[in-house]
């Protein structure tokens, strides 16, 4: 029996230094926002936005995460959608919860004045 993987060697990622985070610009931002009117997910995004969030890490919340007297949120988790190939082939899609990405994605932030407002209607009017 040979692993024939162990004889691969797998290429470095190449970090480009051009590689730039683009973020929403005002007008963007706005337009987003007022397209959420109605949408019962907008806090969620809202989440995002106001506080750079991954999906993983915004799904990953919970409601002990967030702090309305700090006005902070707390990031220890993230969810993750993985596939589990079986025997036969097939593959099976599971959400497992893990630590963030890397060590300095757990965190604490603080949360924008406006989201706390809607936070705190979402938790009264739940």
């Amino acid at each position: 029996m040979r692993n024939y993987c162990d004889l691969v060697t797998l290429p470095k990622a190449e970090k480009k230094d051009d590689e730039v985070i683009k973020c929403f610009s005002e007008t963007e931002q706005k337009t987003l926002i007022a397209s959420l009117e109605g949408n019962r997910n907008k806090p969620l995004y809202l989440t995002a936005l106001g506080c750079g969030l991954r999906l993983g890490e915004i799904i990953g919340l919970k409601w002990e995460d967030i702090d309305f007297k700090k006005e902070t949120i707390s990031i220890k988790r993230a969810v993750s959608n993985i596939a589990k190939v079986k025997s036969d082939g097939t593959r099976e899609w599971g959400v497992i919860e893990h630590t963030p990405k890397t060590e300095t994605s757990v965190r604490t932030i603080p949360i924008p004045k406006t989201l706390v407002n809607i936070r705190r209607n979402k938790v009264r009017n739940a």
